[in-house]
C-alpha cells in the first residue's frame, strides 16, 4: 500500500508474503538458486559464515563461498552446507551462479578492488555490493566506472555512512539520499536504519516496517546481505528481493528482541530467527 503524502510504497507482512519467490512441490536444489558470496578477509571470518548461513536460511539452494583459503577450515565447521571456494577458482566460471554478493569483511584494498570490478563487469546477473564493496566502490575509480556500464541489476547496501561516501554529502532527507543513491549508480539502493528504504532506478521508493533496536550489532548487515542473495537466486525480481529480504529480516530481528532482549541478541540470533520469520510472514504453520 501506498503513504499519500511521499508515495511511498509500505513494505509489511503481506506485502512481503506477497514478494517471496514460489517453490514447486517437486523442486530440487538446482531449481532453488545457485549463489555464490565473496567475502571474508583475515580476521573476518565470521562475516562470510554469516552471510552464507543465512542465505541457507533463506531458502538458497546451493551456497559458494569465494573466500581465502585460510577460512575454509572454520566455514566448514561454522557452515558445513556451504561450498569453500577460493576468489580466483569461484570467478572462474561466473556464469554458473543465479546471484552474486560481494563485501561482507573483505577490506579495502587493491585486491578488492579487482574483484569487484571483475564481478561487475563480467556477471550478467543479480549482484549485491556490501560493506567493503561499498567502501572501494566510493574509493575506487575502476569499479564505479565498470558499474556505469553494467546492464544486469545491482543492489547496494549502504547504512548512512556507507552513503555518505558513496554521494560525497547527504541529501537532506533519508528518502533523498536513498533516490541519489539510485540515480548516481544506476542501481537498487537500500540505505538500512530506522524504516529501511528501498529506492529504484525507476524512482520507485519503498519503506520498510519491521526491525528493531537490537539490530544494531555487528553482523547484521551480512545477515541481510545473505537474505537478499537467496532470494535473487531464487528468481525474485530486484526490487522485490530487496524489499522482502529486508521485511523478513527485520522480523528476524524482532523475534530474537523478544527472547533475548535488545541487549543481548547478536547477529547470530537474528539467523536462527528467519525461519520462524518465514513461518509468520507466510502464515505456515510449524
Amino acid at each position: 500500500m501506498e503513504n499519500e503524502r511521499r508515495d511511498i510504497l509500505t513494505i509489511d507482512a503481506s506485502a512481503a508474503a506477497a514478494m517471496l519467490p514460489k517453490r514447486e512441490a517437486d523442486c530440487s536444489k538446482a531449481d532453488c538458486g545457485n549463489i555464490l558470496i565473496l567475502a571474508g578477509a583475515s580476521g573476518m571470518t565470521g562475516a562470510a559464515a554469516m552471510a552464507s548461513f543465512a542465505a541457507l536460511r533463506s531458502g538458497a539452494g546451493l551456497v559458494r563461498v569465494g573466500t581465502p583459503r585460510r577460512n575454509f577450515r572454520v566455514l566448514q565447521v561454522l557452515v558445513p552446507e556451504a561450498i569453500c571456494m577460493g576468489p580466483e577458482e569461484a570467478l572462474r566460471a561466473l556464469s554458473r551462479y543465479d546471484a552474486v554478493a560481494i563485501g561482507p569483511g573483505m577490506g579495502v584494498s587493491g585486491r578488492t578492488e579487482r574483484l569487484l570490478t571483475r564481478v561487475i563487469r563480467d556477471f550478467g546477473g543479480p549482484l549485491v555490493i556490501d560493506a567493503d564493496g561499498l567502501n572501494t566502490l566510493a574509493a575506487r575509480a575502476l569499479p564505479r566506472k565498470a558499474l556505469s556500464h553494467r546492464a544486469a541489476p545491482t543492489i547496494l547496501t549502504p547504512h548512512m555512512g556507507e552513503a555518505k561516501r558513496l554521494l560525497g554529502a547527504l541529501e537532506k532527507t533519508r528518502e533523498e539520499t536513498a533516490l541519489a543513491l539510485a540515480d548516481r549508480y544506476g542501481a537498487y539502493a537500500l540505505l538500512k536504519g530506522q524504516h529501511t528504504l528501498i529506492a529504484c532506478p525507476d524512482g520507485r521508493l519503498y519503506r520498510n516496517t519491521s526491525g528493531c533496536s537490537g539490530m544494531a550489532t555487528g553482523g547484521s548487515g551480512d545477515v541481510l546481505t545473505g537474505v537478499i542473495t537467496a532470494l535473487l537466486g531464487q528468481g525474485a525480481a530486484p526490487a522485490e528481493a530487496a524489499a522482502a529480504g529486508c521485511y523478513i529480516h527485520g522480523l528476524a530481528g524482532e523475534l530474537a528482541q523478544e527472547r533475548m532482549s535488545c541487549y543481548g541478541m547478536t547477529a547470530r540470533d537474528i539467523i536462527r530467527k528467519l525461519p520462524g520469520a518465514f513461518v509468520k510472514v507466510t502464515r505456515e504453520e510449524i
